[in-house]
């Protein structure tokens, strides 16, 4: 179950409405007093109010439907816990997207089915290409639908859009912005450095330096006006919250090229006025460096700062409240990956299988394909005994693997163990635990192996293997060392996994069956040809 990536200052990609009220939105020698994300006017809370009155005083479904539109807003969310129950009650005519409000206001996070619902993106499209055939040089609009594209999936009529708006416009920010995310999010980080570089405005833009430099690193590369942005950045030409990502972008660089003092205080400049994209880079880089930032708990309040909530969440242990931290950040980014792996670890973590299958098939849906993806999801049918979808996926997975790096991943051999587990074949179990643990370890992917352990003593458990103490306490000095609170609470739930004699776990009687052979290092499948397990450190 993987839930590591290496995070960098991407542009967030929100709709252009938005987007409008944010500080990116801003011009550049604009620094207003006033805080970036705009209040809810008086005149739209008093007709809230009025509206909640009358549905208290004579509660019905329609009623609750119209308030529950104001359920994205967590300010509205208080008052909006008995219409979201009186939904949840109904058993007919609730649609996926309103069950989905209603469980955000209750903080119960839900993912009916792993297809996007289609219905307000279809509709938003059409709108869009009525307006676009009056207008058809309007650049927004072409970010916009492109946007509603890629959370239907559909990566290639997005891609269209994008082109065509960069065409159009290719000094405008908000375009340049969202068309670099945009190729990022398909693994393309080679056509945002060509947008991003392409545009006079780029260096003299610091929204567009620190994409431009975030980019670059995602690429592997040195940034080509990392002297600009240092100077940028140390300067007093923009206001603070105009660097707040510049200096996030820049104080990951240095710290990823050894240069820690450096990196705090380029952090510093970019915390001064923070946005919710590098409070986020700043928790996220707190829980993987040993160094320490003042990050203010009002910065993880903003309503546009979910994916930060679920980084404080995940590092204090609180996995429930995680998940829904990453239900939300899903709803801020509805086209992209990893919030969904983020709510797929979590859920994991605390035993919610079918919320980590249903997460991992939607993002497998949207794309681009990523085995992380399949190897979480084959995780969750595995812990549910799918095992006949699981034995096909492993499969999949393994010849993946073996093609691009000729090896095969500490992830999908441990999904392997759990495999044998399951299948009551405890030599095997054990044995593909155990090689997962040592390349994980050889590698030095700490919180992973700690993870693959403390699932290993689950399997372990479950399967009735005999020597399940003899892991419990291997993986208990193990274990000692990690930070993560995630292993430790797997750990805890292993521990307290009875073990009984009558438990059956062999579902496979009409599943593609594997062979493991030692000596030559294979893994033979009845329908398929062999092809090589390599797992050398």
């Amino acid at each position: 179950m993987d839930n590591q990536w290496s995070r960098q200052v991407i542009p967030r990609w929100r709709s252009s409405s938005t987007s409008s009220r944010l500080p990116e939105s801003l011009p550049t020698a604009v620094n207003p007093a006033a805080p970036a994300n705009t209040p809810v006017p008086q005149h739209v809370k008093a007709y809230f109010d009025e509206q909640l009155k009358q549905w208290h005083s004579a509660p019905n479904f329609g009623g609750a439907a119209d308030l529950l539109n104001y359920g994205h807003d967590p300010e509205f969310r208080e008052k909006l816990i008995e219409p979201a129950k009186f939904i949840l009650q109904e058993q007919d005519g609730v649609s996926a997207q309103l069950h989905s409000v209603a469980s955000l206001v209750l903080g119960t996070p839900f993912f009916a089915e792993y297809m996007p619902q289609k219905e307000f993106q279809q509709k938003e499209i059409a709108r869009l290409k009525r307006h676009l055939s009056i207008n058809p040089r309007n650049s927004i609009a072409l970010i916009d639908m492109a946007r509603m594209y890629a959370i239907l999936g559909q990566n290639e009529q997005a891609g269209e859009a994008i082109m065509m708006a960069c065409a159009l416009e290719p000094n405008n920010r908000f375009v340049l912005r969202s068309a670099a995310r945009f190729y990022t999010h398909l693994k393309q980080a080679d056509r945002a450095l060509f947008v991003l570089q392409k545009s006079a405005r780029t260096q003299e833009d610091p929204w567009l330096l620190a994409a431009l430099v975030a980019v670059e690193t995602v690429l592997g590369k040195s940034p080509s006006l990392f002297k600009k942005a240092q100077r940028t950045v140390e300067g007093s030409r923009f206001a603070p919250m105009h660097l707040a990502e510049l200096g996030a972008a820049l104080g990951t660089l240095l710290m990823e090229e050894g240069h820690a003092k450096e990196a705090k205080r380029t952090f510093n400049v970019a915390l001064r006025s923070p946005n919710d994209n590098a409070v986020a880079q700043a928790v996220w880089f707190v829980n993987h460096h040993s160094i320490q930032m003042n990050i203010m708990p009002e910065w993880l309040t903003d309503k546009y700062s979910s994916e930060a909530q679920y980084y404080d969440l995940e590092k204090r242990g609180d996995y429930a409240g995680a998940l829904t931290a990453a239900h939300n950040w899903f709803e801020d980014e509805p086209f992209s990956s990893r919030p969904l792996r983020a709510s797929s670890h979590a859920a994991s973590i605390i035993g919610k299988y079918s919320t980590a299958e249903d997460c991992m098939r939607r993002a497998l849906f949207l794309g681009p394909y990523e085995t992380e993806c399949e190897n979480n999801l084959v995780f969750a049918l595995a812990a549910q005994n799918k095992m006949e979808e699981v034995g096909k996926r492993l499969q999949n997975i393994i010849q993946l693997e073996i093609a691009e790096t000729g090896v095969v991943s500490g992830h999908t051999l441990a999904n392997l163990g759990l495999y044998y587990y399951r299948l009551g074949v405890h030599d095997k179990g054990y044995d593909f635990y155990q090689s997962a643990y040592e390349l994980l370890d050889s590698k030095k992917e700490n919180s992973s192996k700690a993870l693959a352990m403390a699932f290993w003593v689950l399997a372990a458990k479950e399967a009735n293997d005999p020597r399940a103490e003899d892991v419990i306490e291997l993986a208990e000095s193990r274990i000692k060392g990690d930070h993560s609170q995630g292993a430790q609470i797997v750990l805890s739930r292993a521990k307290k996994e009875a073990l009984t004699k009558d438990k059956n776990l062999g579902y496979l009687k009409s599943a593609v069956i594997w062979e493991y052979d030692k000596i030559e290092n294979t893994l033979v499948s009845s329908k398929a040809l062999p092809f090589n397990v390599v797992s050398k450190k």
